[in-house]
This record gives structure tokens, sequence and C-alpha cells, in this order.
């Protein structure tokens, strides 16, 4: 089991719209506006790209942010305001048809934590309506992950310093990578993904440096170099049994972004 790595969301949040293109993305609030009712609660807002998507499709939307800095993105970006606060230290006389907890909060180490689990969904319970639906996005492990550890893209620091390095020839970078890789995996079917996160790499790093002015290289090797804690199956089989010992049931398991995101629907 990986060890928790914090993420460090002042930072992050300066590039965060390449990251917010995974998890609970537009097109996933494009499926989901089919299965839900206002008025809904988004726990872990972010930068408002899920919350945006629902308000246009005419759902009235409170966004939950614990980090300052997401919700100023999410206001400068989105004309979105959120309520900053932790989700434990909110309180309301609404009770919620729907509540939403992000990518993120549920990860492959909470999502073994019985106690955690427990006082996350009863919190959820107190605040959703006797009818309500709760809907939680997570990470989901894929063969991809493997493989992306494998090469260090995913430690930190991370070895996505080498893609910056050869960003103007990420042929080269990506053959430089592979060769100074320990990594024994043959995985052809990747190499087009990989690619994609090489170029995604660079793209940070022309943002960072158009929005700061600095050389983006010791950001890309301290800060890109993070997974949102994906879910394995043990994990995911013991999160569906604290959702049904908490008075849920389990309505639709779902996955999107090529697997990347899993969804679980639950009723009252």
């Amino acid at each position: 089991m990986k060890a928790h790595k914090k993420i460090d969301f002042a930072e992050l949040s300066v590039v965060w719209e390449f990251y917010e293109k995974n998890g609970l993305n537009a097109s996933v609030a494009n499926f989901i506006v089919n299965i839900i009712r206002s008025k809904v609660l988004v726990v872990g807002s972010g930068q408002g790209v899920f919350c945006s998507e629902l308000i246009k499709a005419g759902f009235e939307v409170t966004g939950l942010e614990r980090e300052q800095e997401m919700a100023v993105a999410a206001l400068e970006r989105r004309g979105m305001e959120s309520v900053v606060i932790d989700f434990f230290d909110f309180l309301s006389p609404i009770r919620y048809e729907t509540i939403v907890l992000s990518t993120g909060l549920i990860d492959d180490l909470t999502a073994l934590d019985d106690q955690y689990l427990d006082s996350l969904l009863v919190h959820c319970k107190r605040l959703l309506a006797s009818d309500g639906k709760l809907v939680i996005a997570f990470f989901n492990h894929t063969p991809w992950i493997d493989y992306a550890e494998s090469l260090g893209l995913y430690d930190k620091p991370s070895r996505n310093q080498l893609l910056w390095d050869y960003r103007d020839d990420l042929s080269l970078g990506i053959k430089s990578l592979k060769k100074s890789s320990s990594s024994a995996l043959k995985m052809e079917y990747y190499e087009g993904v990989l690619r994609e996160h090489a170029k995604m790499i660079v793209n940070i790093g022309h943002m960072y440096n158009e929005k700061t002015g600095r050389n983006p290289r010791s950001f890309i090797g301290k800060y890109t170099g993070f997974y949102p804690y994906d879910l394995q199956d043990r994990s995911k089989s013991n999160l569906r049994c604290r959702i049904r010992a908490n008075g849920f049931c389990l309505e639709k398991d779902l996955l999107f972004n090529a697997g990347d995101t899993g969804v679980f629907v639950c009723g009252c």
C-alpha cells in the first residue's frame, strides 16, 4: 500500500486545469445529471469544473472546498463561489437531494479505515434528504498506474523532469526515460498514454512559466509526481461493505475516463 504523499494545492492550483481533466470532469457530469436531483452538495469542489457543469444543466449546487487556493481559483476561472470549510465542520438546515464526494476524499488508505468511512458516511446521512442520492467518486487502479509508477512518474521527486528536459524531442525523452528505468515491464499498449502524459508535463511547464515567470524544472520534479491514491480491489470491497453497513444501498457501480475514475451511486 502506498504511503500518503502530501499534495501542495497552493502550488498545484496554478496548473490545476491539467489535472481536472481526470476525475469528476465534464464528461462524468454529463452522465451524472441524469441520475441526480437538486439541491446538490459537492464536497471537494476544487476549481469548480464539475459544479459548473451541473449549474449549466440547471441544478442548484453548493460547493465545499477545504483549500483556500482552489476556492479562489474557482471564483477567478469560473465565477463560482465556494464554501471554504472542512466537510466534517459543515452543518446546514438544508437536506440535500444529492451529495457528491469528489475524487480524493476516499483513497486507497482511507477506504480501509472503517472509522473514517463510517464518520464520513454518517455525516453524509445527516445532510441528505430521506430519499437522497450519495455519489462517491474515486480514482480507480489501472495497469497504466503500475507502468507509470515503475518509470518513477508518480514519485516525489518525480522523473517527470526528464520529460521537460527533452521537451523539444519527446520521442527521445521517452526513450531515455525507459532506458534509464529499472522497470522490466514491457507494455506497448500504454506507449500512447505515456506520450500524452509527456505532453501534459511539457504543457504544465509552459503554463507555470507563463503564470509565475519562474523556471518550471524544480516545480515539475517536486509537485507533478503525485497520484491521488487509486483504489485497488481490496479497498473498493471494503468501501462497498461500509456503504451497506451505514444504511446505504449501492445502486450503480460505474467507470469513466477509460477506467481511471470510479463512481458509486448510493440510495438511502
